[in-house]
């Protein structure tokens, strides 16, 4: 529950100080999870393309948006994936996201990690030639990252 406890943000926006978080959320809990918590109070939602659940996150949206919360009462986030640091894929990315979902906008996005992962072979793709070790994508700056971050439309992320 937020408590009506914010904090303003650089550009404006205001973030409650508490949310709920749905990361190691187990298979089939996280919708309900997040039906109670807007229910009873909770205005901020931490999500991640890593964290496998947002179509969950997104049916329990469908059944609290409009009729216990207005959209624009909450403020949702999630974070951009290792696998899609590369520019043409932040806003593929992003698109996704929404559409897992079923809303029109992020109300902040965030890079979860800063290091890039090869993208097109999942989420944590393996290393070609050391077992057990992720691939890394050293072509791939956070700058570059970061760039293509900022230049997403505003109709989309905050």
């Amino acid at each position: 529950m937020s408590f009506r406890k914010q904090i303003t943000l650089s550009n404006g926006a205001h973030i409650p100080q508490i949310g709920l978080g749905t990361w190691l959320s187990a298979p089939k809990e996280v919708e309900n999870a997040v039906e109670i918590a807007v229910t009873n109070g909770y205005r901020h939602l931490d999500l991640a393309m890593i964290y496998e659940n947002q179509d969950e996150v997104g049916a329990a949206l469908k059944k609290v948006i409009p009729s216990v919360v207005k959209r624009e009462d909450l403020f949702i986030t999630s974070k951009l994936w290792n696998s899609a640091h590369q520019p043409d894929q932040v806003e593929k990315e992003l698109n996704e996201t929404l559409k897992q979902l079923g809303i029109e906008y992020l109300d902040l996005y965030l890079v979860h990690w800063p290091i890039a992962f090869p993208p097109g072979n999942g989420l944590n793709p393996p290393h070609l030639t050391k077992a057990g070790e992720l691939a890394i994508d050293t072509q791939t700056t956070l700058v570059e990252t970061w760039k293509a971050m900022i230049a997403l439309p505003k109709s989309k992320v905050r």
